[in-house]
């Protein structure tokens, strides 16, 4: 991420799939990766261009954001029922439980 925040090429991985993962199920509030490459450890992904912030800060900074409620809805509605066992079926979750099960640092 930065100087300040450096990751692991392991926890890239992590990042670059649960993208991936997550664009999957919810496109309209997850950008699309369009390049992973694991030995530079770069993720390429959809440039959101201003006025679009991380809303982390814009909560910080006091904005209010009408559609927020609703698109964290959407988007957890999606996300975890498209990685549900009663989606994906029971062989496929425990496989991705072993995917990303081993992301200890997060």
């Amino acid at each position: 991420v930065g100087e300040a925040w450096p990751l692991t090429q392991e926890r890239v991985r992590y990042e670059a799939e649960a993208l991936q993962t997550a664009h999957g199920f919810c496109p309209a509030h997850v950008p699309a990766v369009h390049l992973y490459d694991a030995p530079m450890s770069v993720i390429v992904m959809r440039y959101l261009e201003p006025p679009h912030i991380i809303v982390r800060g814009g909560i910080v900074a006091g904005t209010a954001y009408a559609q927020l409620a609703e698109h964290v809805g959407e988007y957890l509605a999606t996300t975890l029922f498209g990685s549900s066992a009663l989606n994906v079926g029971c062989e496929a979750l425990r496989k991705a439980r072993q995917a990303f099960g081993q992301n200890e640092a997060m």
